[in-house]
């Protein structure tokens, strides 16, 4: 007999304890149109390459998913290795990169496949990813179309211009997961699928490479 009953909103990984949120089935538009790259390259003063791999904007069907509701911690991965001997990353025991409830750092694509495949999952593709931090709304930001310091950890000090540009790659300093959770609630809260954004904490990896 097949269980008719809905997904829940939320469960817990068994193996790595990670909260996970679910992505309901449907459309999202991925990528962007050229209008859009003409804005972010007018910003940035500049044309950069990376952006123009996402156009054209376009319509893709998901069905429904989970995903981790907040970045993987230097607790997390210390389970990890422990339990399989995996390489460490460099900062793991640093005094304030490599704290607990920090999400971990300097970890490589394949080291990341290697956590996923222990934890029982697999890394998101950029479709699952973008529809899970982006909406269905083809907004800029989880939060909607302006850019609020308050709701990421920008490296750039005056990203108050920018939209999606180098304000959202790298964090100006590390977050605790009382922070990390701080700024995914609002996120979460905005984007209408539950799932956090990623903006301006740490670089978070994809299943695809770039080349692909």
């Amino acid at each position: 007999m097949i269980d008719s009953r809905p997904l829940p909103d939320t469960l817990v990984a068994p193996t790595d304890g990670a909260e996970m949120v679910l992505v309901p089935a449907g459309e999202f538009t991925m990528g962007m149109d050229q209008d859009d790259l003409n804005q972010i390259f007018m910003l940035d003063d500049r044309e950069n390459p990376v952006y123009a791999t996402e156009a054209p904007a376009r319509k893709v069907h998901l069905e429904s998913y989970y995903i981790d509701r907040y970045p993987v911690t230097n607790y997390q991965y210390r389970k990890f290795i422990e339990s399989t001997g995996h390489r460490e990353p460099m900062l793991l025991n640093h005094p304030d990169w490599g704290q607990p409830m920090q999400p971990v750092v300097f970890v490589g694509w394949d080291d990341a496949r290697a956590y996923a495949n222990w934890a029982g999952k697999v890394l998101p593709t950029e479709e699952y990813w973008e529809k899970a931090g982006r909406g269905t709304d083809s907004r800029w930001w989880a939060w909607g179309q302006e850019f609020l310091p308050d709701r990421c950890n920008p490296e750039n000090s005056d990203c108050s211009k920018h939209r999606k540009s180098a304000c959202l790659i790298r964090a100006s300093a590390p977050m605790d997961a009382m922070t990390c959770a701080a700024m995914f609630g609002k996120c979460a809260k905005a984007n209408g699928l539950k799932a956090p954004c990623r903006c301006g904490g740490v670089v978070f990896w994809a299943r695809q490479l770039l080349s692909e």
